[in-house]
């Protein structure tokens, strides 16, 4: 069977950088509503330079039941992140 990927190769990542994040989400927001802001927030991302690859987990706590959301945010460069506005923390190490 054939799979067709559009979007990017598959293969290794040419990334350099990357910035994580985590949050919880409050009670009362319908998955779609979700859905509609990851969009909105990703045509902003996109244009910026060195953006390479965007990853969102959403996590639901076994025990609690609380959602989680996050990024995994992917650059081509360690100065994309930074000039992103993700901080200026270098990681030496």
């Amino acid at each position: 069977m054939d799979i067709d990927i559009r979007g990017y190769e598959t293969g290794p990542v040419a990334a350099e950088a990357a910035f994580t994040s985590d949050f919880a989400l409050p009670d009362g927001i319908p998955m779609q509503r979700l859905v509609d802001m990851v969009e909105t927030e990703r045509r902003t991302m996109d244009v910026r330079p060195g953006m390479r690859h965007k990853y969102i987990p959403l996590r639901f706590d076994p025990a609690t039941g609380a959602r989680q959301v996050g990024g995994r945010y992917l650059f081509d460069t360690w100065d994309d992140p930074v000039d992103y506005g993700l901080g200026e923390q270098r990681y030496s190490g």
